[in-house]
């Protein structure tokens, strides 16, 4: 974490306006200062509410330095390195009730503490650190679920609503982690049923507000963020080294052009739908793509 703050040191960028392309490439930053200023959830004020943007990462960086015009950087910095301590304290836990000898937790925490990726993200703003520490802290508390089922059980809900809230990549985690726990043996069938309940109860309540308030605005269900669609074709274009084509192809399907608003999340869900359901229809025609692209 030192080194990748003193390697950004010389270049903080100050946070002049909420829309500066500089201050967050992510966009992140730039809601939470939009929310810090005016209370909206947009990439700026006036700009219209996001959606592709879940809140976790926002609200944290609300706390730790968009309320601060100029030095930002350094106060997420200190934020980002909380983050850190707080996965490697949940590793070393984790690897306790692994039952790992002390040797082997302690080299877990010097590989995950000095993993160049991680020790990259710690000086951005992206969601990389939140998403690493509250998947650690769900599977530590997915395993101390037999100690206490529904304390625990409530708490891996939390967590995996929290997770949701941060990437959309965890939409999948709770119904694994159910499905799981009704394996586990050393808890009675009711104790399993009842615990795997309160993790779906807790799960849906920490996205409640969230989900009711893009159905609000949109009409739609978007219970993390959208964006896939887009995100697909900017990736299909990079791994095949050819031009963007879904601006090309949704046309064709809408008569429409794709306009760089879908990039910042300010156009509607809608667009992106129809982006998602090209990509779904490539794959099926091309069902090897997958594969080629890993």
């Amino acid at each position: 974490f030192l080194y990748a703050g003193a390697v950004d040191s010389f270049d903080v960028p100050a946070l002049e306006g909420a829309t500066r392309p500089r201050a967050g490439a992510d966009g992140y930053v730039q809601i939470a200062r939009t929310l810090f200023e005016s209370g909206e959830y947009s990439f700026g004020e006036g700009m219209g509410p996001a959606h592709n943007r879940p809140p976790v990462q926002p609200f944290l960086m609300l706390i730790f330095g968009a309320w601060s015009a100029r030095g930002w950087l350094y106060i997420w910095f200190i934020g980002s390195a909380l983050i850190s301590l707080g996965y490697l304290a949940a590793l070393h836990r984790l690897g306790g009730l692994l039952s790992l000898p002390v040797v082997w937790r302690n080299l877990l925490l010097l590989a995950a503490g000095f993993h160049p990726y991680l020790i990259f993200m710690s000086k951005t703003t992206t969601f990389i650190g939140a998403a690493t520490l509250v998947l650690t802290a769900g599977a530590l508390l997915f395993l101390a679920i037999p100690r206490h089922p529904r304390t625990y059980a409530l708490l891996c809900g939390f967590a995996c609503g929290a997770g949701i809230l941060t990437h959309g990549s965890f939409l999948v985690l709770p119904f694994v982690l159910i499905v799981l726990l009704l394996f586990r043996r050393e808890m009675t069938i009711p104790k399993r049923f009842t615990a795997a309940i309160l993790i779906a109860i807790a799960c849906a309540a920490t996205i409640l507000p969230w989900t009711a308030r893009n159905y609000r605005h949109f009409h739609r269900i978007i219970p993390s963020a959208t964006g896939a669609g887009y995100q697909y074709w900017i990736g299909d274009a990079a791994y095949f080294r050819h031009e963007f084509r879904g601006g090309h192809l949704y046309r064709e399907r809408t008569g429409r052009d794709l306009g760089p608003i879908v990039r910042c999340g300010t156009s509607d869900p809608a667009e992106d739908a129809v982006l998602v359901d090209l990509a779904k229809e490539q794959l099926l025609r091309d069902r090897l793509r997958v594969v080629k692209r890993l």
